[in-house]
């Protein structure tokens, strides 16, 4: 698999062998990484424990239930608007049965184009904070 982000193109580079059904944007800001299944033990995988949901428009954002310890993620909060902690997973919404949907192709682009500006703007709260300007 390739996972890379072409940010002159605007497009994600990223090929499989199948499509994969959600995006983990991972609490410490280095990229992101695929889901291939959506299933329960693969969401708490990947966000590292019991999962709690929040609806979005047109999707789902799956993070950690009890989020002692861990960092704000800065994607979620950005891309979002929504506090939440650890890693955080994107997911389609859901279908008329409830079952959750894989995350679309524009979604998944959307989201892979606005990660750099995300990564930048941590980066620069971190230099506040060094400097005692935050």
């Amino acid at each position: 698999m390739v996972n890379d982000y072409d940010a002159t193109k605007g497009i994600s580079t990223m090929t499989h062998e199948k499509p994969f059904s959600g995006i983990i944007l991972p609490a410490n800001p280095q990229g992101w990484e695929p889901l291939a299944e959506i299933t329960l033990e693969a969401l708490q995988e990947a966000v590292g424990g019991y999962v709690t949901v929040v609806n979005i428009p047109h999707g789902t954002l799956w993070a950690i239930d009890e989020a002692m310890g861990q960092s704000v993620n800065i994607y979620a909060l950005l891309l979002f608007g929504q506090v939440l902690f650890g890693n955080v997973v994107v997911t389609g919404g859901v279908d008329e049965e409830g079952n959750t949907k894989a995350l679309g192709r524009r979604w998944r682009q959307a989201i892979a184009k606005r990660i750099p500006v995300a990564k930048r703007w941590r980066n620069d709260v971190a230099t506040w904070k060094a400097n005692n300007q935050l």
